[in-house]
């Protein structure tokens, strides 16, 4: 992102095409990721991932209602910004 933000201020490609990279990297940041990357954000989900499971076997049947509600709420509200 850095090397495509400092193209655009030295003008050494296009604006059109720095634009394009831009939007690519911001679309799909992951088709930038080093192995490294790659692997930590693997391993990154699944630790998630034993978490999300580890609270939700401690949860009760109304905390577990309730949280299911807010979780509906905040996909409705990230469903309607990416629509905006």
């Amino acid at each position: 992102m850095f090397g495509a933000l400092r193209e655009r201020f030295t003008a050494r490609e296009s604006p059109a095409a720095i634009e394009e990279r831009i939007l690519a990297l911001l679309r799909k940041p992951e088709t930038q990721w080093t192995d490294a990357c790659r692997s930590k954000a693997t391993k990154n989900r699944e630790q998630s991932l034993a978490v999300l499971s580890t609270i939700d076997a401690a949860l009760t049947p109304a905390q577990r209602n309730h949280l299911q509600r807010e979780l509906t709420k905040l996909s409705q509200q990230l469903e309607a910004m990416t629509r905006s």
